[in-house]
This record gives C-alpha cells, sequence and structure tokens, in this order.
C-alpha cells in the first residue's frame, strides 16, 4: 500500500496503539513491522490466526504470558555453535516454562 494512503488512514496510530499494548518486546517489535496487504489469502490466514488468538484467550484466559523473554539473541548464538552465558539459559527456561498452572499446559 502507498504511503500516502497510509498516512490518509492514519495507520502509525494505529500500529502505535497496538505496540502499547504489547508486552514482550518481541511483541511490540512484530506490531511495528505490520503493514497491511492486500492479497486475499494473506488477509484471510491473518484473521484466522486473529480468531485463534481471541478464542485461545476467551477459553483459556490463564495462558501466561507473562514469563516471555527476547530469545532471538541467544537462539542465534546457540544455532552456530556458540556458548551461552547462565543469564541466557535461565531466560530460555522461564520462556518455556509456565509460570503457574494452566490447564493448557496440563
Amino acid at each position: 500500500m502507498k504511503e500516502p494512503i497510509l498516512q490518509k488512514l492514519e495507520f502509525h496510530k494505529i500500529v502505535e496503539k497496538l505496540v502499547n499494548l504489547c508486552t514482550s518486546s518481541i511483541g511490540k517489535d512484530e506490531a511495528r513491522s505490520l503493514q497491511p496487504s492486500t492479497k486475499r489469502w494473506y488477509i484471510e490466514e491473518s484473521l484466522a490466526e486473529t480468531t485463534e488468538a481471541k478464542e485461545t484467550i476467551r477459553l483459556r484466559p490463564n495462558v501466561p504470558l507473562a514469563g516471555i523473554k527476547d530469545i532471538r539473541g541467544p537462539l542465534k548464538k546457540a544455532e552456530v555453535g556458540g556458548m551461552l552465558e547462565p543469564d541466557e539459559l535461565l531466560a530460555i527456561a522461564s520462556t518455556f516454562e509456565p509460570q503457574e498452572k494452566c490447564e493448557l499446559f496440563y
């Protein structure tokens, strides 16, 4: 979509509102990178993902998301054979370990 159209729609304001609702740096980065699409398949896929996320939250409101940390750097480091520091290992562990009991995980 062309920039003048995005400005007229105030798309940047919508993105900033979304960024402010995100609780993790990964979510904020993903929100900032969003661009509107005119491809029908992409729009339908995105709507399906949104519907799935809303249903998950509706059916399981206690899904623990608080422990999510940005572990992209350590994962890339490990992928190329780098040695991870203890704090990187702890961040990975806390991201994958549920912080509280949730029927989604048990």
